[in-house]
């Protein structure tokens, strides 16, 4: 059975440059549904958990002056514990679904797998992985960023990026990858410019966040992305977040985004011109 987790509004500074809310602000909601939901579990605030995995998908736009709701459940497995807590984000006057979020938690204590069973209920197909499986991605061999990647973001974590303990929160960290995005999709010759004269936005559809260790305010952090498939309209990257001073990476993110037309609001073909760079990226990735 779900229960209200959130009940929040689109802010004028949360829009982006295609004009609709930015992916951080939905992990950022989704984060507070997650520490809610525990709460009403009866789970102690010493006792909260982080999940090792976050993954969402983009229905649809969530626009300046919107007000929204969250509605969050336990997924039962076979033998009874919860592991997983789905999460569904609606816009308030519609009642239309904008957002889904899985969290998937890692070495959960049984007190927190018990106390999330209050609220049991089954995987809605919306919220099913579609690009990536839900599982969780290790960290390659030696904890290092794969060969035949493509540094698109280089920056430290401030204060505003982390949370009460100093660490790196989700929100952060779809803050960052939404940061590089300029720079990993110019890694298939699509910049501003051609952006702007043909009137198109780019746009995530799925992301999922897979925490390895975590990482902390004054951290510089660096990111490597490698486009790993494309289709008609859509290319999946993974973006491995890297601790600057150790080199090892602390997150992978793997992303599927598209091209959208801001006029019609909707998918846009790619371009052959993109189809075949992304080709040429994905063999060098594999060469690397």
């Amino acid at each position: 059975m779900s229960i209200e987790t959130l009940r929040s509004f689109v802010n004028t500074w949360c829009a982006d440059e295609n004009d609709h809310l930015n992916v951080q602000f939905f992990a950022a909601f989704f984060e507070d549904a997650s520490v809610q939901f525990q709460a009403l579990c009866g789970i102690a605030k010493a006792n909260l958990q982080r999940p090792a995995v976050r993954h969402v998908r983009f229905h649809s736009e969530l626009r300046v002056n919107e007000a929204v709701y969250v509605l969050s459940h336990a997924i039962a497995r076979q033998d009874g514990a919860a592991d997983r807590v789905v999460h569904q984000l609606y816009e308030m006057t519609s009642g239309r679904l904008s957002a889904t979020c899985i969290d998937v938690f890692a070495d959960a204590p049984r007190a927190f797998s018990q106390a999330i069973e209050t609220h049991p209920g089954d995987l809605p197909e919306a919220a099913a992985g579609r690009s990536f499986p839900t599982e969780p991605k290790p960290a390659d061999p030696g904890g290092r960023a794969p060969a035949g990647g493509q540094v698109v973001l280089r920056t430290m974590l401030r204060s505003q990026h982390c949370d009460s303990s100093g660490a790196m929160s989700d929100a952060a960290l779809f803050a960052c990858n939404s940061d590089s995005a300029a720079h990993f999709w110019k890694l298939v010759d699509i910049e501003t410019p051609w952006l702007e004269e043909n009137r198109l936005g780019r746009v995530a559809m799925e992301i999922k966040a897979n925490r390895i260790a975590p990482a902390f305010c004054g951290d510089p952090i660096h990111v490597v992305c490698r486009i790993v498939s494309t289709g008609r309209a859509t290319l999946s990257f993974e973006n491995h977040f890297v601790s600057t001073g150790t080199g090892k990476v602390f997150a992978i993110l793997q992303a599927t985004g598209l091209l959208m037309d801001l006029d019609a609001r909707r998918a846009a073909s790619l371009p052959d011109f993109v189809q075949d760079r992304a080709a040429v990226r994905i063999r060098e990735a594999s060469a690397g």
